[in-house]
């Protein structure tokens, strides 16, 4: 039976897509590829006009995407997501009709020039993948809007990238860039841009004037301040600045009215201003893990909130009535702070609440009744307080998840109601309080029914509670704790075991956790400081249930001094090839070298013309390829950059009248047990040259002949065991040029599941 509703030439790239990447095992609903002879209806594949015009698959497929998906020119939307591919084809080149690639969460190092021939794409995913560097040629794509390239390993752009003026969505998080330039100016269409997780200290001044932005995430760099500027992003609604280096915010940003999330968490913050109350669209605030000694009266005014965390400051006092205000709030995150006083009633107000966390304060007075009337709650942890009194009923918090009471004063018998939680799964700890266990045969069994969960907290020994409310202690503190100024870049710790039931170290840098270290072990080094820099240590000794105490000690690395080193300029070491012929692969792989050490090296080509294709390999090597089709002769530069000084290679490129190419055409297919018979052909421009053709690459059941006089027979008959796909390589040489002609040959007959022959041919 043959394929119909679709050019036989799709239908063969089908068929590649299956082999190349494992298609016997992929693992769902793809049972009718290759067992029917309608494609269109095959899972993940959509057709229009019979043609194919889509492709989506994720969680399938390992190995390589074939050259010969660059033969489904109708495709509009490419998506290959989530599975484990490796490689890109330069075909992919081909498919100018895309508007929408994502080929995220893969295994891919590289990319093929030919990727700037999409020049209709408005969209392209290439996140979680290995890629270290990006083609140049992605500046051809004009049109596109949305860039996510998230989630590799780049440490530098190509400078082309600033030049896709109608980018609305730019994704840079979770890479290794150090810097970002002025063209980012460019971009003035951006709304949403995310430079987040990467090695930033500094930004540039254009980046605050990108007045459309709504978004803007730059989470876990190494920002030391804020400009004032920043008030100029008035469209903002999104803004994270979490986990930096910030010890003061500029004025401004209490001026941006339309945030509704702010995220300032694991900071270096001391204080957040009474202007905070400007933010009234806010939704969401994050401002843990930083050294805030006191909770602005403004923030219980803004009642849009449904998301608020304090945990992991140094806050005092208490906590106000006016909680209450805060109807809308779902998650209440203050734990690990200094809280006193008593938990206030108008908590049992916020009927939206899924999520309390008050653990680790001073609290006193007894469990609001109150608390009891939060229908929607998920988890309570008001553990490690000074809580006393009987547990309030609770019977009616049906959703609870997880429940802990631990370390408290708490008296009175456990009530039996707790029965009610039958979603309790994820925890119950209610140790160390002064409570009586029930005896009643129904509870027993529903502590017993959730022994076998992996929470330890259900485990008898450690949930329990005792009549004397005795409770396990926190490892005693390492001892001799010692700093050592190695460099302006290194210091060394070193410490004294002074407990015998701790399961390891918590190496805390300025309260930023650094490294937990095994039990038995009791230095670490530190490095990658700053120069003149004063760094806070604390080392914790902490136990399995989490208890810790800690010893601190401080180290200034060495002051900053003496004049740095005068720059060498970098140098080109290759030699530029100069001359190549019309439809032939030009390739230059060009060197550079620089005697300073540690210098990086940004080699760009601003000057080539259109069919050449310039990859900035990132270790001070690139190349410069394509295949010209016009003779003549263009003008190159290129130019590398060591962060100081340009230096740059000039040269005429001569195109000349092809000498030697093929002058046959590939047969790309044969049926199992049928004779495959290419008759090759080539030529030179000088009638007298002799040319010697060899193949390269061929399957063995091929046998090659070189004729001797410019032609040459590939032949051959397979078998059932070679359907498939293989790749051909054959070369023509004059004795100086050599040409090669490269290709992937089909063997079809592919079996329905009942013995039917599927055929694309």
């Amino acid at each position: 039976m043959t394929v119909t509703e679709i050019p036989q030439i799709e239908c063969r790239a089908l068929a590649a897509l299956y082999h190349s990447s494992d298609g016997a095992n992929w693992t769902t609903n793809t049972t009718d590829w290759l067992a029917t002879d309608t494609p269109c209806t095959w899972s993940g594949v959509t057709c229009d006009s019979g043609h194919v015009s889509q492709l989506y698959f994720h969680e399938q497929l390992t190995g390589s995407i074939p050259a010969e998906i660059g033969n489904l020119t109708n495709l509009s939307y490419l998506a290959l997501w989530n599975n484990q591919l490796t490689s890109i084809p330069a075909a992919i080149g081909n498919l100018t009709s895309l508007t929408s690639l994502n080929l995220g969460n893969n295994q891919l190092s590289t990319l093929p020039a030919e990727i700037g021939n999409l020049t209709n794409l408005s969209s392209i995913d290439l996140s979680s993948n290995q890629l270290t560097s990006i083609p140049a040629a992605i500046g051809n794509l004009t049109s596109l809007t949305s860039l996510n390239l998230g989630g590799n390993q780049l440490s530098t752009l190509p400078a082309e990238i600033w030049n896709l003026t109608n980018l609305s969505s730019l994704e840079l998080w979770n890479n290794q860039l150090t810097s970002i330039p002025a063209a980012i100016a460019n971009l003035t269409s951006l709304t949403s841009l995310n430079l987040g997780d990467n090695q930033l200290s500094t930004l540039p001044a254009e980046i605050w004037n990108l007045t459309n932005l709504s978004s803007l995430e730059l989470w876990n760099n190494q920002l030391t301040s804020i400009p004032a500027a920043i008030g100029n992003l008035t469209s903002l609604t999104s803004l994270n600045l979490g986990d930096n280096q910030l010890s003061t915010l500029p004025a401004e940003i209490w001026n941006l009215t339309n945030l509704s999330s702010l995220n300032l968490y694991h900071n270096q913050l001391t204080s957040i201003p009474a202007a905070i109350a400007n933010l009234t669209s806010l939704s969401s605030l994050n401002l843990r893990d930083n050294q805030l000694t006191s909770i602005p009266l403004e923030i219980w005014n803004l009642t849009n909130l449904d998301w608020l965390n304090l945990e992991g400051n140094q806050l005092t006092g208490s906590i106000p009535a006016a909680i209450g205000n805060l109807t809308n709030l779902v998650e209440l995150h203050l734990g690990n702070n200094q809280l006193t006083g008593s938990i206030p009633t108008e908590i049992g107000n916020l009927a939206s609440l899924r999520y309390i966390l008050l653990y680790g304060n001073q609290l006193t007075g007894s469990i609001p009744a109150e608390i009891g009337n939060l229908a929607n709650l998920d988890g309570l942890n008001l553990g490690n307080n000074q809580l006393t009194g009987s547990i309030p009923e609770i019977g009616n918090l049906t959703n609870l998840d997880w429940f802990y009471l631990n370390k408290n004063q708490l008296t009175g018998t456990i009530p039996s109601e707790l029965e009610n939680l039958s979603d309790l799964s994820y925890g119950m700890d209610l140790s160390c309080n002064l409570l009586t266990i029930p005896t009643s045969q129904s509870f027993i069994d529903f502590i017993d029914v959730r022994q076998g969960h992996s929470s330890s907290y259900f485990q008898k020994d450690y949930w329990k509670t005792t009549q004397d409310g005795t409770c396990p202690t926190a490892p005693s503190a390492a001892t001799l704790l010692n700093a050592t100024v190695v460099s302006q870049t290194q210091i060394n710790l070193s410490w004294t075991d002074n407990s015998a039931d701790e399961t390891g170290f918590k190496v805390e840098r300025d309260v930023t956790l650094v490294i937990i270290t095994a039990a038995n072990v009791t230095s670490y080094s530190d490095t990658g400081l700053t120069c003149g820099t004063t760094y806070n240590y604390s080392v914790k000794a902490t136990n399995a249930i989490g208890d810790s105490s800690a010893v601190t000690v401080s180290a200034t690395t060495p002051a900053c001094s003496g004049n740095p080193p005068a720059n060498n300029p970098p140098t080109f070491t290759s030699t530029a090839v100069i001359s190549v012929d019309k439809d032939a692969l030009y390739t230059y792989n060009i060197i550079t070298n620089d005697i300073d050490t540690g210098d990086s090296l940004v080699i760009s080509a601003p000057t080539k013309p259109a069919w050449l294709n310039f990859t900035d390999n990132g270790n001070g090597t690139a190349t410069l390829n394509g295949t010209p089709t016009e003779i003549g002769t263009y003008n190159v530069t290129l130019r590398v950059n060591d962060g100081t000084v340009d230096v740059d290679q000039s040269f005429t490129l001569t195109v000349n009248t092809n000498t030697l190419k093929f002058s046959s055409t590939p047969i790309t297919s044969v049926d199992k047990n049928s004779l495959y018979h290419y008759d090759i052909t080539a030529k030179a421009v000088n009638t007298a040259d002799q040319l010697t053709l060899t193949a390269l690459t061929k399957p063995t059941w091929l046998n090659f002949t070189d004729n001797g006089d410019g032609t040459a027979l590939l032949s051959g008959t397979p078998t059932e065991a070679e359907i498939g796909f293989h790749t051909i390589t054959l070369q023509v040489s004059d004795g100086t040029l050599n040409v090669e002609q490269n290709f992937t040959m089909s063997v079809d007959d592919v079996a329905f599941l009942d013995g039917i022959t599927l055929k694309c041919t």
